[in-house]
């Protein structure tokens, strides 16, 4: 049994560090190297750079990731499987599309909604949802 523990506590340390690392990329993606800056808060202007340099592509990377966790998940907290698909994946009964109701699917395919030239809701929208996803592990 300690020998499971220790392999689930090895996973969930990897997929939160490689999550964390999706964030950011989603963060610079969709507002740009400030509101990255800001998000990583007080670092080295040096040790920044290497991060983006180091940050993966997150339209490649992050069904991986997903599909991990869920593995992950449904081991370790399986009550937690709904609020971490939630965020991925789009309601079947979605009629409008929203700033609620925007998920990480939208985000993949780059969708956004627009009434004349007013953005209503667009990609930092899912920004929340990956907040959410990554909290839990």
């Amino acid at each position: 049994m300690a020998v499971n523990l220790d392999r689930f506590k090895k996973d969930l340390a990897e997929l939160a560090e490689r999550g964390m690392l999706l964030r950011f990329s989603m963060i610079l993606e969709t507002l740009g190297k400030d509101a990255l800056k800001q998000s990583v808060g007080s670092i080295k202007p040096d040790a920044f750079e290497i991060l983006v340099k180091k940050l993966p592509y997150f339209k490649t990377n992050y069904e991986k990731w997903y599909s991990e966790c869920l593995v992950l998940i449904r081991q370790i907290i399986p009550d937690m499987i709904a609020v971490f698909t939630k965020q991925y994946e789009k309601m079947k009964n979605r009629k409008a599309l929203s700033y609620e109701s925007y998920v990480i699917e939208d985000y993949m395919i780059g969708l956004k909604a627009k009434r004349g030239d007013e953005v209503i809701v667009d990609a930092s929208a899912a920004i929340p949802k990956l907040i959410v996803q990554t909290s839990i592990l």
